[in-house]
């Protein structure tokens, strides 16, 4: 997300984030707008839409775009004007992933711009397309970023699917809750209606967690970090003079998020024995 920032020439700035939901802290949002900014982008993030209340609300106030990350939650709803509407319909635009981890996954790397603003549409497929409408006509600089027809075959048929892949992992997440929820050091993500689960991320409190890993990964249990360094202390950002606890929220998660296995096809016993071997760990 940063990194498409960067690629136009524009500094990207951060804040730190929600402790329950991971997303985007709005109450720091207002802080952060100066007069050369330009954009507000919420990352949707494991699945959970962040609150699109309150940033369209400080969008509108200062005259800002907001572009959403919806990669992680393409099909998630939220509540926005107090009825229901599908995260990453919100803003001026909308990115998202069909990478196959994605809840909607193409056998391969794709993606998709989302926008109801047809000059901001046009010039989307311009950039996609080399900056040209007509072949070999080029009106701006731009890039190959075409999804190829054997993807775009397969993401039609899956599309249909959506909601029903949604529900699933929904489901697994639920019973991942009744098997977990008693362990004290363990802190669940909400069982929130809104979220899609394209994650299914635990807090470990006790400063176990790479404990935790190593344990499951001895069993067979194949996990992941999301993510290990926050944003603002990856090399790549250096030239933005962050320094250690300036995001004091995102550093200490990055400490204890673990992810278990989610997908559609999880079954029952699978997230039993799972469970089991995590009771397991916290009980020796």
């Amino acid at each position: 997300t940063a990194n498409a920032v960067r690629y136009t020439g524009a500094v990207p700035v951060f804040a730190d984030i929600d402790l329950h939901t991971f997303n985007i802290d709005t109450r720091q949002l207002e802080s952060l707008i100066t007069p050369r900014t330009r954009a507000i982008i919420p990352v949707h993030l494991f699945g959970m839409p962040a609150n699109m209340d309150i940033i369209m609300q400080i969008a509108d106030k200062y005259h800002l775009y907001v572009i959403e990350d919806v990669a992680q939650a393409l099909g998630a709803s939220c509540l926005y004007k107090g009825r229901l509407q599908k995260a990453g319909t919100i803003g001026h635009m909308a990115a998202t992933s069909f990478f196959p981890s994605k809840n909607l996954g193409c056998f391969g790397d794709g993606g998709a711009i989302i926008t109801c603003d047809e000059n901001l549409a046009r010039k989307a497929r311009l950039i996609a397309n080399h900056g040209a409408e007509n072949k070999y006509y080029h009106l701006i600089p731009g890039v190959n970023s075409r999804l190829d027809a054997l993807q775009a075959a397969i993401l039609r048929v899956k599309l249909r699917h959506l909601d029903d892949y949604i529900d699933k992992r929904r489901k697994a997440a639920t019973y991942y809750h009744s098997l977990l929820s008693q362990i004290n050091t363990v802190e669940l993500p909400e069982l929130s209606p809104f979220h899609s689960f394209n994650q299914f991320t635990l807090k470990i409190k006790d400063g176990k967690r790479d404990q935790l890993q190593n344990y499951l990964r001895e069993h067979k249990i194949p996990t992941a970090i999301y993510y290990p360094l926050p944003l603002h202390l990856q090399p790549a950002f250096s030239y933005l003079s962050y320094s250690m606890n300036a995001f004091p929220v995102a550093e200490n998660i990055s400490r204890q998020v673990i992810s278990l296995p989610m997908h559609t096809e999880l079954e029952e016993t699978q997230i039993i024995y799972i469970a089991e071997k995590i009771k397991a760990f916290f009980g020796r």
